[in-house]
């Protein structure tokens, strides 16, 4: 209802403009239909959610221990409500901590599993819906992407903000280069309103360095996201 006043009031706006010379009345009639536009877009955007089930959570993420996506296993889980299972591949030959790979398992324990985790020597996180059936899908930002976009996560992504995905591509790249967390955080924290994929990814990131190399700014994000989401408790 509100989208439909709102194009109402902008249509209304085109008819009525009144100037003192065309250009001003053809830049505006364009301001206003790009504004219809991205109603639209919108629109269609939440009919595509609330007419779609989300279908139950079901993926295999493999990864490096210690890896950032060791920690949004653990968020994922929280978020929604699933349990895990957590596999060291012959691959791995980093030691695992039995402490930590046990509070992994506790997450909703009894719960049905929707995340498989696999320890293993790997060049970046990946993830696979049909292990068997498809190759594997590299990237911490390509699986919060498909999270969000068949349901799961879809409030921490607006598709039509570019700014998101911009940011998303940057993190990716952290994998490689630890040091630019500190730099990226300016880029995430321009993102309004709300949280979103982005600071899902740079906490997980945050999650995995020691806390002792951690800037107060990084630590200060990672305080604040907690205050607002409950899951984000997973990369304390």
């Amino acid at each position: 209802k509100q989208w439909y006043q709102r194009r109402v009031a902008i249509t209304a706006g085109i008819h009525s403009t009144t100037s003192s010379g065309p250009d001003s009345v053809e830049q505006r009639q364009e301001r206003c239909l790009a504004d219809l536009l991205e109603l639209e877009a919108r629109l269609q955007n939440i009919e595509r959610i609330c007419k779609t089930p989300t279908p139950p959570l079901d993926i295999v993420i493999g990864c490096s221990y210690g890896s950032a996506a060791m920690h949004l296993a653990a968020f994922l889980a929280l978020q929604t409500q699933t349990s895990l299972k957590v596999f060291s591949h012959s691959s791995n030959k980093t030691e695992t901590d039995p402490i930590v790979v046990n509070k992994l398992l506790q997450i909703n324990q009894g719960k049905k599993c929707g995340i498989t985790l696999i320890f293993k020597e790997t060049p970046a996180p990946y993830f696979m819906t049909a292990p068997g059936k498809q190759i594997p899908v590299f990237g911490i930002s390509n699986l919060l992407r498909y999270l969000a976009r068949i349901g799961h996560l879809q409030h921490f992504y607006d598709e039509i903000n570019p700014l998101i995905d911009e940011a998303l591509s940057m993190i990716d790249k952290i994998e490689f280069t630890p040091q630019k967390i500190d730099g990226i955080l300016s880029d995430i924290t321009k993102l309004n309103p709300g949280i979103t994929l982005a600071d899902i990814a740079l906490c997980s990131f945050i999650a995995a360095l020691p806390s002792t190399n951690r800037s107060n700014a990084l630590t200060n994000h990672l305080n604040g996201c907690i205050n607002q989401e409950d899951s984000f408790r997973a990369f304390q």
